[in-house]
């Protein structure tokens, strides 16, 4: 959970006014690769897997010190909270002057009250700053 938290403070500290991204042909390499690495971070966390989250979230700086204990644990108090996570979107990106965030909807089930089941969408917040002309993560959340 402390990989979900852990950019909150620079986020709020970085991040000014968002826009829609509208790529350019250069940019839209990049977008692509990491697209499919922020699908890999989420299709990881809903499938609770820690060889698949280690590969794809290799660029977080404190990521080498976590233990798959600490993954196993994050995903069990997403899933006490809002659900066994079923499956996820990708919505967009938003990019700011040293981020781009990519978004996710995250569909959690549950059981309801009368024993049906609810569904219930959180959205997911993928955070890559740019170095060197690439894209590398810093960070990840619920929001």
């Amino acid at each position: 959970m402390k990989v979900f938290l852990s950019v909150a403070a620079v986020l709020f500290l970085t991040v000014g006014c968002s826009s829609v991204k509208c790529p350019d042909a250069d940019s839209k390499a990049i977008q692509s690769e990491n697209i499919s690495r922020g699908e890999e971070i989420v299709q990881a966390v809903v499938d609770t897997d820690f060889q698949k989250f280690s590969r794809a979230a290799q660029d977080l700086p404190e990521f080498p010190e976590r233990e798959r204990g600490e993954f196993q644990e994050s995903c069990k108090r997403l899933q006490e909270k809002f659900g066994i996570p079923e499956s996820f979107r990708y919505l967009g990106e938003l990019e700011t002057p040293l981020l781009h965030n990519q978004l996710y909807a995250v569909r959690f089930i549950r059981r309801g009250n009368d024993g049906g089941k609810v569904a219930n969408e959180q959205l997911f917040q993928i955070i890559f700053a740019k170095d060197n002309n690439q894209l590398k993560l810093v960070g990840m959340r619920f929001i």
